[in-house]
């Protein structure tokens, strides 16, 4: 029996945003790296669950690139909701406030 109990989020992309190079070249040049991670207590139980929350991001990001931003903004789901977040915070160019620490981090710079 394999167990699924367990979500593993790992994103490997290599495209930019031109607006993003400055900051990309002075993330590259820096000498001092810190690999933390954070991990983010979940409300799915099941591939299913995590599908359905999957489709509302989907829909509400659908909303966000169209300038509709009246629209649903919790999960009820931290990693959903910071998800939303960063999906909001770029298309609405807000600034956010993150479960994740990394997150704001980023988002502060």
């Amino acid at each position: 029996m394999t167990d699924f109990s367990t979500y593993y989020h790992i994103v490997d992309n290599f495209h930019y945003y031109e607006n993003c190079k400055a900051k990309i070249k002075s993330i590259a040049k820096s000498n001092h790296f810190k690999d933390i991670g954070f991990f983010y207590k979940k409300s799915f139980n099941s591939l299913m669950e995590f599908d359905v929350l999957i489709r509302r991001l989907g829909q509400n990001e659908e909303h966000l690139r169209n300038s509709d931003f009246n629209v649903e903004t919790n999960f009820d789901d931290d990693f959903f909701n910071d998800w939303f977040k960063v999906l909001y915070a770029f298309n609405r160019k807000n600034k956010m406030q993150f479960v994740n620490p990394i997150l704001n981090e980023i988002f502060e710079k």
